[in-house]
């Protein structure tokens, strides 16, 4: 996938969509749609701190179960460069936990704490299709 490829279907080229996997094709409609990138390198759309907080706070049992989680594999003594992120349904970042490297690039590109990865707001990622097709997710640009 690259971006040129992108630029081609904006122009109206469609052929380009039927060399992509169907649910990124899915996803590039989505965008084109909402008249979002998707390569946009940071997302659009990031709540309020207020917002975040009350959203933490209605979902205070799934991170807690996420940060559980997360210690309970840390402890497995596997050597890990992760980076573990709990959404709500609409693509919030409401917790992360990882590695400080990982961390400070994530910062770095807005995936943080208040931002939303929906397709709608940052395009397409792993994030906004996971919430799309209720699964797991994985995209690389190759």
């Amino acid at each position: 996938m690259q971006r040129s490829e992108w630029e081609n279907f904006i122009k109206g080229n469609e052929d380009i969509l039927r060399r992509l996997p169907d649910k990124i094709a899915t996803s590039w409609h989505i965008c084109y749609q909402k008249n979002v990138k998707p390569y946009m390198v940071k997302p659009k759309e990031h709540v309020s701190i207020m917002e975040l907080t009350t959203r933490q706070n209605q979902n205070q049992a799934l991170i807690r179960l996420a940060q559980k989680e997360v210690l309970a594999y840390n402890r497995t003594g596997v050597p890990s460069s992760f980076l573990y992120v709990l959404t709500d349904q609409e693509g919030t970042i409401l917790w992360r936990k990882g590695d400080e490297t990982l961390q400070k690039y994530a910062n770095h590109i807005g995936f943080k704490e208040g931002s939303n990865w929906s397709e709608s707001a940052a395009g397409t990622n792993a994030i906004g299709l996971a919430l799309r097709t209720e699964d797991s997710e994985f995209i690389s640009l190759e």
